[in-house]
């Protein structure tokens, strides 16, 4: 696998972006990871709703052709969706490039102060469970998952 980088979201990104959303789009799904409001379609508009929020979007990109792979989204607080969301681009699911994100993931989410990450699986979607599981998380009730960082 090769080597992935974090980068918080820019201007210059809006085409790669784009990119990453028809992936999700010709399978029929959509992006969760960033998206404050998935109602808002404009990149600009887009980049300053996550400059308001209270949590870090990151867009991770594949070393070193620079394709962007990943969408993760670390809250310093808990809500519904647990601290840490992802999103890997369809096309390039099953290359191990989940586990790895979520592991950086945690990384940055111990960076920003988080002491226990806590995660949320849809009960449906066995592959996040396994990413989860291999990132040392462990099932606590229902669809959630912890981890003291």
């Amino acid at each position: 696998m090769q080597k992935l980088k974090f980068i918080l979201p820019s201007a210059e990104m809006k085409p790669a972006f784009e990119a990453f959303k028809r992936a999700f789009a010709e399978r029929g799904e959509k992006v969760k990871a960033g998206m404050i409001n998935p109602n808002i379609t404009d990149f600009p508009e887009w980049l300053e709703s996550l400059r308001r929020d209270k949590s870090t979007t990151w867009f991770v990109f594949r070393q070193p052709d620079n394709k962007l792979v990943g969408i993760v989204n670390i809250r310093n607080t808990l809500n519904a969706d647990g601290h840490i969301t992802c999103s890997i681009r369809p096309d390039e699911r099953g290359s191990g490039y989940g586990t790895e994100t979520l592991r950086l993931a945690l990384d940055r989410a111990r960076e920003l102060g988080v002491v226990e990450a806590e995660i949320l699986c849809p009960p449906g979607n066995a592959a996040a469970r396994r990413i989860i599981r291999r990132n040392g998380l462990e099932k606590t009730d229902n669809n959630i998952y912890r981890k003291i960082l």
